[in-house]
């Protein structure tokens, strides 16, 4: 026969006395992680008020009997007046706790404005602090721009220094973190050992808040490129400034690798960048094509280089080894366009946020390099390389280099902003706008040639499709018929602040980048807990989620508008993240994907990719679907 079986009357311990008191049986109504509402029956609860009441006289902490010291006294205070609000917990909250969808047919997504969120939103504008007046005060100040969707969080916005002379960024829709959230989610950089560390960088970060650290608990990382065990390790809030499998952007072997693979297949679209040969392994095509153009000049550079290091002019005279290795052997292009009878070459700084989906950008200035000796090229003059090498590195040794003394003195010297080449070029006839549109086509179509290496690397590597971004230098050369040629491109530019100009450009091109990556300050704690609580949940499956016509590339691409497709949370967040980088980007114009030009290069992406697919459609619909997803959630 079974017996009823009857709770054990065991004493529990609380921070004066102890008690044997029965505890009752309540029901207790609670929510799974999910949103669904339960009836938890019978659970034997402690009585709440003596722990409670010893709690807030400061006698014990919670569930111990140590003394609660003033640290945690103050800790518990302040994280009382402002709990951290992580993002997945308010994403699911937009969400249906059944089909998991932003737009679902159970009709189940809607938020109740209860009378107290009525009153939190009216009182929000009162609790924003004066950033005017903190400014006056001195205190370390960190600006938030607040994101347009009410599932989106605020990020980082990075103002700009005195020494890049331009207006301030803030605008209403700017305000700043209060002292007791910056004590919660503390703001930090790092620098790594393998990078170096620039006056540009620091005085965003500082002017910005941030402080540097050497743990590995920081917001965003300066290092150089990472390897793969090393980004496995990031969480989704922190940033690297590289991409994995960059490389195959930046040494001058591989780029040529992925150029030369686009040109076989795209033909004429892709004859940007001058014919190149690698030593050694095309040592002997190298030599028949100079046996058969004796005339032509060449190019030898090394592959893995920078600053100019290794870089010869030859001829088709000129002695070769077979046993050269590690160098690239490009046509020369004899016909550069000169100003004042030097050579020069454009330094474009291009911004990427994100690779899946690719989305490009270009900086509005950039640097003009001249060479310091009139251009020419005369047999005796091929070993001068002040006359062919436009490098910063070398012209700086010359004794004709004029160096940059006032930022607002530009158009004179050995280096110019791309603003002083606009006015130049206007005075000579010359369509600076027509220009810059070839320019955009090769960049959009050099990084299009990387992508797939690219993606698969961040695919291995990192957890976040969102925990890098990067900052490129792309060399062109203009010729004399103004035909832009890709020479190289720079995956970790030179920052320093060698004269007043440069100061100005890449201090303005740091904050700029930095905002535009979209930081978001987090608890470390509440994140630790909320990973370990997913963990959790996954293990005992309680957050199973039905993957059927889940982010279905095919229904996707067969779907004539988003509408008529069950958009995931995923999605809305790819879509969310393109149009705030509107509030966000500063001088940095998006050039690609855009709503007129998707056609055009969609056809030169080698994999088909449901990020891409999703965005461009969003982008060339007529309407914005997220703000008809945002009627929906409020009503």
């Amino acid at each position: 026969m079974l017996r009823n079986k009857t709770p054990i009357n065991a004493p529990t311990r609380n921070s004066t006395l102890f008690t044997t008191e029965k505890p009752k049986a309540v029901k207790i109504f609670a929510q799974d992680f999910e949103g669904n509402s339960f009836i938890q029956n019978k659970a034997p609860l402690l009585d709440k008020s003596l722990v409670q009441k010893n709690f807030a006289s400061g006698e014990v902490i919670r569930g111990t009997s140590r003394p609660l010291t003033d640290t945690a006294k103050k800790d518990y205070k302040i994280r009382a007046a402002s709990k951290s609000k992580t993002p997945y917990n308010d994403y699911k909250k937009l969400f249906c706790a059944v089909c998991k969808r932003g737009k679902c047919s159970c009709a189940r997504l809607k938020i109740k404005n209860s009378p107290d969120k009525a009153e939190e939103n009216n009182s929000e504008t009162d609790e924003k602090i004066s950033i005017s007046r903190l400014k006056g005060t001195g205190i370390r100040i960190v600006l938030l721009i607040k994101s347009k969707y009410p599932w989106r969080q605020p990020t980082i916005l990075f103002d700009y220094p005195e020494q890049c002379h331009k207006p301030s960024r803030v605008t209403p829709n700017v305000f700043a973190m209060k002292e007791e959230e910056l004590k919660l989610k503390p703001l930090t950089f790092k620098v790594s050992d393998s990078a170096l560390t620039y006056n540009c960088f620091l005085s965003a970060f500082l002017h910005s808040g941030f402080t540097q650290t050497s743990s590995s608990s920081f917001n965003v990382c300066i290092t150089n490129i990472p390897k793969p065990e090393y980004m496995k390790e990031l969480s989704p809030y922190q940033k690297l400034n590289h991409f994995p499998g960059i490389w195959q952007l930046g040494r001058k072997d591989n780029l040529w690798r992925n150029i030369l693979k686009m040109r076989r297949k795209h033909g004429k679209a892709y004859d940007f960048c001058p014919y190149t040969f690698l030593l050694p392994e095309d040592f002997s095509r190298l030599q028949a094509e100079r046996e058969e153009n004796p005339k032509t000049l060449w190019i030898l550079k090394p592959s893995a280089s920078s600053c100019g290091r290794g870089i010869k002019v030859i001829s088709g005279k000129s002695k070769l080894s077979s046993k050269k290795s590690g160098y690239i052997v490009s046509k020369y292009i004899t016909n550069p366009h000169t100003l004042n009878g030097l050579k020069y070459d454009l330094r474009i700084y291009v911004g990427v946020v994100c690779f899946d989906p690719l989305r490009i950008y270009i900086y509005k200035d950039g640097l003009v390099r001249f060479a310091t000796e009139k251009y020419s090229t005369e047999h005796k003059k091929l070993k001068k390389r002040y006359v062919h090498l436009t490098n910063f590195s070398v012209n700086k040794k010359s004794s004709k280099f004029v160096k940059n003394t006032n930022a607002q003195i530009d158009g004179e010297g050995s280096k110019w902003s791309l603003k002083a080449l606009k006015k130049k070029y206007d005075e000579l006839g010359i369509s600076y706008e027509e220009v810059f549109r070839k320019i955009e086509d090769i960049i959009i179509k050099t990084l299009i040639a990387v992508e797939p290496h690219v993606v698969n690397s961040i695919n291995q590597a990192c957890k976040s499709r969102n925990n890098c971004f990067e900052t490129y230098g792309f060399d062109i050369l203009i010729d004399d018929t103004l035909r832009p040629w890709l020479l190289e491109v720079n995956v970790c530019p030179s920052l320093s602040s060698s004269s007043p100009l440069d100061k100005q450009i890449k201090t303005s091109l740091m904050c700029d980048i930095f905002t535009l990556s979209s930081i978001i300050p987090y608890d470390r704690k509440d994140f630790e807990k909320e990973q370990e609580y997913i963990k959790s949940s996954r293990l005992y499956g309680i957050d199973k989620v039905s993957r059927i016509g889940h982010r279905n590339l095919s229904v996707l691409a067969n779907c004539l508008t988003l509408e008529e497709y069950s958009l995931s949370f995923e999605d809305l967040e790819v879509i969310a993240e393109c149009e705030e980088d509107k509030e966000k980007c500063g001088d940095f114009i998006r050039i690609f994907p855009l709503k007129e030009n998707i056609e055009m290069y969609s056809g030169y992406f080698e994999v088909v990719r449901y990020n891409n697919t999703l965005l461009w459609k969003h982008l060339k619909a007529d309407g914005n679907i997220l703000e008809n997803i945002q009627k929906l959630l409020i009503t």
